[in-house]
């Protein structure tokens, strides 16, 4: 067993292709922290993610389009884009990743924000947000941030991974959000709070998919783990 023990409805989606300098670096959790970021060939993930993507979903009468915005300056009065909200996750000052999201409709102008967070670089995919209820759910960098919806005020943020969090889950059968880490797999609760989180003996990149009772999840080397939703306890296949 890896599991730590430490103790809002889907939307379609439309991705939009387009070329990005997004690059995720490898994590090597056996050597030292200094020495982790290691020299290895970019993983089949990190490729991915070097896609940068916009996607789009539907909630109700809006469409919430999320972009990356690697132009901008936290600070900056010469930014190209403007921003209804700025929010910046964490206490790293250094950026790394920049999304924005911005909230369209036919009853109202539109409404926008970038977070921006320190850790591994993340990219925009169609698992970067999800839509439950009346909240937005993104990755940015190793944080996952809920905003109101439409109007976009940040309700929480927490960190799920100690280096990047590639995309978040629903569970069908659960009502809960599971963060595929490049480090961690998590289990979070709708308020923020991480239920359990899970390791292995290397990055998760190789794989990912959530059945519905459990979560499987491919390393670097082709090792297949299977974890079970509810305790976050590795079990058998």
């Amino acid at each position: 067993m890896r599991s730590t023990g430490i103790t809002k409805r889907w939307t379609e989606a439309a991705i939009i292709n387009r070329d990005s300098r997004d690059r995720l670096r490898p994590f090597y959790p056996a050597q030292p922290l200094a020495s982790r970021w290691s020299a290895r060939s970019t993983c089949t993930l990190c490729r991915k993610a070097q896609r940068e993507n916009m996607l789009k979903l539907i909630a109700d009468n809006y469409e919430i389009a999320v972009d990356n915005d690697g132009t901008y300056t936290p600070g900056s009065a010469d930014n190209q884009h403007k921003y209804n909200y700025a929010y910046h996750l964490g206490l790293n000052s250094y950026v790394t990743s920049q999304h924005s999201i911005r909230v369209t409709g036919e009853d109202r102008d539109a409404t926008s924000c970038i977070l921006t967070a320190g850790g591994g670089a993340s990219g925009i995919h169609e698992h970067s947000a999800i839509i439950l209820d009346s909240a937005c759910f993104i990755a940015v960098g190793p944080f996952i941030a809920s905003l109101s919806l439409p109007t976009l005020e940040l309700i929480w943020s927490t960190q799920t991974d100690e280096a990047t969090c590639f995309g978040i889950y629903k569970p069908p059968t659960h009502n809960c959000l599971i963060s595929h880490g490049e480090l961690l797999i998590a289990r979070l609760g709708l308020s923020g709070t991480i239920i359990w989180q899970a390791g292995g003996a290397d990055i998760f990149t190789n794989g990912f998919t959530v059945h519905t009772n459990s979560i499987e999840a491919v390393d670097f080397y082709d090792r297949r783990y299977f974890f079970d939703i509810e305790t976050g306890r590795e079990i058998a296949a």
